[in-house]
C-alpha cells in the first residue's frame, strides 16, 4: 500500500479487484491516441449533507439520534478531505475545456486532514459534542494510514486558466 503523497506518476499498485480494474481501465483508454482523455483520481469528498452509509452520515444519525456516544476508529489515518462542491466545479471546468489536458489529475485538497480533525469539524458545526469511543473500529488492513493527493498538477492546470487552485471546505479544516 501506498503511504503518504500520490503523485499522478506514481505507478498504479492497486490492492482491490475495483482498484484494479480502475487501473486497466485507466491505462487502455490512455493510451489511446483517438481520443482526449482525464482520468481523475478523487480523494475524498465531503458534504454537509452527506451520503448515507459514510462516516459523516454516521455521525449525523447519531446527532439526530440524540446519541451520547460515537463509535469510530481511532481517528489518527490522514485522507485528503475537500467539498464536493469544489469537485463539481472541478469536472465541470474539465468538461468545458475538454482538450486542455490529457492524462491523470489528481483531485483533492493536497492536505492531509485526520480523520479526528474532520470528526471534530463537523460536530462542532453541528453543534454535537459526543464522547468520542476512538478506536471500537480497527484499522481496515487493505488502506494505507496515510493518503492524500499531490495537486501539483490540478494547480498548473487551474492557473492556465486563472481559476483559483485553493479547495472549497464547507467545514473549516
Amino acid at each position: 500500500l501506498q503511504e503518504d503523497m500520490l503523485l499522478e506518476t506514481n505507478a498504479c499498485m492497486p490492492v482491490t479487484l475495483l482498484g484494479k480494474a480502475k487501473c486497466m481501465l485507466s491505462d487502455y483508454v490512455l493510451g489511446l491516441d483517438l481520443v482526449s482523455v482525464v482520468h481523475l483520481r478523487i480523494f475524498y469528498p465531503y458534504s454537509l449533507v452527506p451520503r448515507p452509509g459514510t462516516l459523516l452520515d454516521h455521525l449525523r444519525c447519531a446527532y439526530l439520534d440524540g446519541s451520547s456516544i460515537f463509535r469510530m476508529s481511532s481517528g489518527v489515518q490522514c485522507r485528503d478531505f475537500f467539498s464536493v462542491h469544489f469537485l463539481a466545479s472541478i469536472i465541470l471546468d474539465i468538461a468545458i475545456n475538454q482538450h486542455a489536458f490529457r492524462g491523470i489529475l489528481n483531485i483533492g485538497s493536497g492536505q492531509p486532514t485526520t480523520v479526528l480533525s474532520l470528526v471534530n469539524a463537523y460536530t462542532d458545526f453541528l453543534g454535537y459534542k459526543p464522547s468520542l469511543h476512538r478506536g471500537f473500529y480497527p484499522l481496515p488492513p487493505y488502506e494505507p494510514t496515510n493518503f492524500w493527493a499531490s495537486t501539483s498538477s490540478l494547480a498548473s492546470y487551474l492557473a492556465t486558466f486563472n481559476i483559483p487552485t485553493s479547495p472549497i471546505h464547507c467545514l473549516p479544516l
